[in-house]
């Protein structure tokens, strides 16, 4: 970790532990919108991370902005980080300067808008943001182009997670005049992808992260026979399965971020999402075996992270849909064995 990914995730821990609270993510859920939040992350430059200071970002690179999204997910944080932050990169790629606003995304390879009124359905945190950066067809072309949400009608909806999942009615736009940019379907396809399965992959490891660290201390704070259940050998296995899922988890995101710094990035990226959004049902199962009944109530912090887990586990591929991705590769790369594919290490004649 760099210097300045250091003074980033200190100072993102720092405001994200003193701002984010049960009360506000509640809150949230109920449809409220967390401004002060939002205001400070936007001064603490958090949200352009990545971006040029030439398109009025903060600069750095996108492993900083994982390392940020980590951290989102950590604390649950209920605002749209994860959508801003893609979409900004999606635009600094066309040199369009950032707002600082609350920005979201949605992709469709398969819609054309074709009219001066249309549906976006499933837009994360849609009733908030003041854009959409929207992915797919516009008169029978491919397209990235930016929506204003000024004059759309929202028909709320949420996932799983209490997160703003809403539909977005368009009406009046002329779609001549709005911004949008040529480009190659899939490359910008994989563009996204990789972008918003790396994402998040890193939020789902902050999850993790936190759910581990709340197990660890329930396990050692409750008691039951007059010592702390973590002193428990069933208890104990738990806490060990745990700390092995988010021990991997944090490898396998690891391995894709380095992978994708340096360009390079292939089936690490399947690996990751495959294995993180796996490893997702696990963890939140065993926390909530873990915690008994006070971990199935609403007092008490544990469902607000084991439901994004299992929100975002499904989001831009779950592990299926990434287990295909990546069998699909072997077979193209047919001349390699198993083992050869998932090492990059050549093997030798071996006698057994």
């Amino acid at each position: 970790m760099s210097e300045m990914q250091e003074y980033i995730v200190d100072a993102t821990n720092k405001i994200l532990k003193k701002h984010v609270t049960k009360e506000l993510v509640d809150a949230s859920e109920k449809g409220e919108w967390s401004d002060q939040l939002w205001d400070v992350l936007v001064e603490s430059g958090l949200v352009s991370v990545g971006i040029e200071e030439g398109l009025g970002g903060t600069g750095g690179d996108a492993t900083d902005g994982f390392a940020i999204l980590r951290l989102a997910g950590k604390y649950a944080a209920p605002v749209p980080i994860f959508e801003t932050i893609i979409a900004g990169w999606l635009l600094a790629d066309h040199k369009v300067e950032t707002t600082y606003e609350p920005i979201s995304f949605s992709m469709n390879i398969e819609s054309d808008l074709n009219s001066n009124d249309f549906v976006l359905k499933q837009v994360p945190w849609g009733r908030h943001v003041k854009k959409v950066v929207y992915i797919g067809e516009i008169n029978g072309a491919f397209k990235i182009a930016i929506l204003p949400t000024d004059h759309a009608t929202v028909k709320l909806n949420q996932n799983l997670a209490g997160e703003p999942l809403d539909e977005l009615h368009f009406s009046g736009i002329e779609l001549e005049k709005i911004t949008q940019f040529d480009v190659d379907q899939q490359d910008t396809f994989n563009r996204v992808m990789t972008l918003a399965a790396l994402g998040k992959s890193a939020m789902m490891a902050g999850a993790m992260e936190q759910v581990l660290d709340m197990s660890v201390f329930y396990a050692g704070e409750r008691q039951q026979f007059g010592r702390p259940i973590g002193k428990f050998q069933a208890v104990q296995h738990h806490l060990s399965a745990l700390t092995a899922e988010t021990a991997v988890v944090l490898a396998a995101l690891n391995y894709a971020i380095v992978a994708f710094q340096e360009g390079t990035i292939k089936e690490e990226l399947p690996l990751a999402k495959m294995k993180i959004s796996e490893s997702a049902g696990k963890v939140a199962g065993i926390a909530h075996q873990l915690h008994g009944a006070i971990g199935m109530t609403h007092e008490h912090q544990l469902h607000q992270l084991s439901r994004r887990l299992w929100a975002w586990r499904e989001d831009y591929g779950n592990e299926s849909y990434w287990a295909k991705k990546l069998a699909k590769t072997y077979i193209e790369n047919n001349d390699l064995t198993l083992w050869e594919f998932i090492t990059n290490e050549k093997r030798g004649n071996v006698n057994v």
